[in-house]
């Protein structure tokens, strides 16, 4: 599951998510699952002209950083900010 929530720019246009939670069940990880439904939220998001997302991840969490790294994630202090391109 993937919790995202839209932020508002001052035209009232949806264009920054921030990612709440990534969850996959525990017997479940490590199969692709959650990058697999990270892509699809973040294509769905890019179809909805969102251009930027950003989730908050605990530094110790290296598996959660690894997936988001893995689809373009780039570190902004604590905050890996995500920007994509279709």
């Amino acid at each position: 599951m993937i919790r995202i929530s839209p932020s508002m720019r001052d035209n009232g246009r949806p264009r920054i998510a921030r990612i709440r939670s990534i969850e996959v069940r525990a017997d479940q990880r490590r199969r692709g699952i959650g990058r697999a439904l990270l892509v699809h939220a973040l294509d769905a998001l890019h179809t909805r002209e969102f251009g930027l997302a950003t989730i908050d991840v605990d530094e110790t969490d290296t598996a959660t950083i690894s997936l988001l790294e893995s689809v373009g994630a780039r570190r902004e202090s604590n905050t890996l900010e995500l920007t994509w391109q279709k």
